[in-house]
């Protein structure tokens, strides 16, 4: 069996809750209490923070992590940038983001499955990133698009051992598209400005889309500290607290 299959009969078997080696997943509020949480208004201080409202119903449990193991052998560790249900976009070619603790020379994959097929329609390997951090991955650079109504599997992992693809540190969630003309940007009620792409992606519960836009803002300008804290509000919200604290680290350089 090649690797790609053994590595996707490992994280089928994750998904229907058989946990591989190595994988963990995190103490998560019930979805009574997710749903609270995000329905909860934001307090008058954080007006200016993007607010972020999951999109329909939360299914939850859609995320993956490998960080504990990691911690255990020295391995970094390894995040998908994701809610714990599945996320939205209105990008057919979306850019993914997952976080990496500290440089490694290990080979890093990706795998994209979707859902409707036991096949992976994209495995690669990564570039090996140049320092740690917040990392992204442009599926149009694999001319890869999404189709609408499609939910698909997502994975980063951190390759421990060649001979043994259960050893790997494995992080992932969901994505799905949904088309443009069907969400509505109008109703940004907290947004205190009207026109920040981030805030109103955010309400709309288009999760990657917020992202990318705050990631973006942050290229542009790699030296304002709101935009780190920004996107810093977006992680905590969904309990992404270490690559958040990352982003706050780097807003309190000099």
């Amino acid at each position: 069996m090649n690797r790609p299959a053994i590595i996707l009969s490992v994280l089928i078997g994750m998904t229907v809750g058989s946990p591989a080696i190595g994988i963990t997943e995190p103490t998560l509020p019930d979805t009574d209490t997710a749903l609270r949480l995000a329905q909860a208004p934001a307090p008058p201080s954080d007006l200016t923070k993007p607010v972020y409202k999951p999109h329909g119903a939360i299914a939850p449990r859609a995320r993956i992590f490998g960080a504990t193991r990691g911690r255990v052998d020295g391995e970094p560790a390894v995040l998908a940038l994701v809610p714990d249900h599945v996320g939205y976009t209105t990008s057919r070619q979306p850019t993914l983001f997952w976080y990496l603790s500290k440089t490694t020379s290990r080979p890093i994959t990706l795998t994209l499955i979707d859902t409707r097929s036991i096949k992976p329609i994209l495995h690669v390997k990564l570039g090996q990133p140049a320092q740690s951090g917040v990392q992204m991955i442009k599926l149009k650079d694999y001319s890869l698009s999404l189709e609408e109504a499609v939910q698909y599997r997502w994975f980063v992992s951190l390759v421990v051992d060649p001979d043994s693809p259960s050893r790997d540190v494995v992080t992932g969630g969901v994505i799905e598209y949904l088309d443009p003309k069907l969400v509505s940007l109008d109703e940004a009620s907290a947004c205190q400005d009207r026109q920040d792409k981030v805030c109103r992606y955010a309400e709309a519960g288009l999760w990657y889309d917020a992202l990318a836009a705050a990631s973006e803002q942050i290229t542009a300008a790699p030296k304002d500290k709101l935009l780190r804290k920004k996107r810093a509000s977006l992680l905590q919200q969904v309990d992404l607290n270490e690559p958040a604290e990352w982003d706050l680290s780097q807003s309190r350089a000099d």
